[in-house]
């Protein structure tokens, strides 16, 4: 996949005052709102560390990568349910993510990670544009542990603060895209393209 097909979704939850505050100080991106709040006193520096992100089909880790560039002192879990990606993942980062099956897990397993971003790279065969893709979307039975964890959101007592999603440009438009913006929406999530 090159950088041009890829689209990286940042969803936060909607709270009045920080983006009143980010908007008065000019801030209009994911990156720059989710600076914004660590500069403007609300976080002290070693809350940084206590910070936790729960990566979520995490493969062999390229938004953990991603995530500690930008907070490099938070924790990190990971979840993925392919067990060849978990060892590589471990080799990439010393830590074996939970292999899971997230068709199945529950909205109080999800709390108990105690998330306040999660990190999401679902499978992107269900929406491919390349010649091989069958643009099954939701009938695809890959875009359903995407579907189970929309479901489970509004169930939880402590959802994440931000959620973080890449996917191919095909996911855009189609059925699962219409449930993650619902989904967000119902649970005063902001969503930025």
């Amino acid at each position: 996949m090159d950088a041009t097909s890829c689209r990286i979704y940042c969803i936060k939850q909607h709270r009045p005052s920080l983006r009143a505050r980010a908007k008065k100080a000019g801030h209009q991106s994911c990156r720059q709102n989710f600076r914004f709040q660590w500069r403007s006193g609300r976080k002290q520096e070693n809350d940084v560390q206590d910070f936790r992100v729960l990566e979520l089909f995490s493969g062999i880790g390229g938004m953990h990568y991603a995530v500690k560039r930008i907070l490099p002192t938070c924790y990190v879990e990971a979840v993925d349910i392919n067990t060849v990606a978990n060892k590589v993942y471990e080799h990439n980062f010393g830590e074996r993510p939970h292999t899971l099956d997230l068709n199945q897990i529950t909205w109080d397993t999800l709390d108990s990670y105690g998330a306040d971003m999660w990190c999401l790279s679902p499978p992107c065969q269900p929406y491919t544009r390349t010649v091989f893709g069958k643009r099954l979307d939701a009938s695809d039975n890959r875009s359903r542990s995407l579907i189970h964890l929309l479901e489970q959101l509004p169930l939880m007592q402590r959802p994440p603060k931000y959620l973080i999603m890449e996917n191919v440009e095909g996911f855009v438009g189609g059925k699962v895209h219409g449930l993650l913006k619902e989904a967000l929406l119902a649970c005063s999530y902001q969503l930025q393209v």
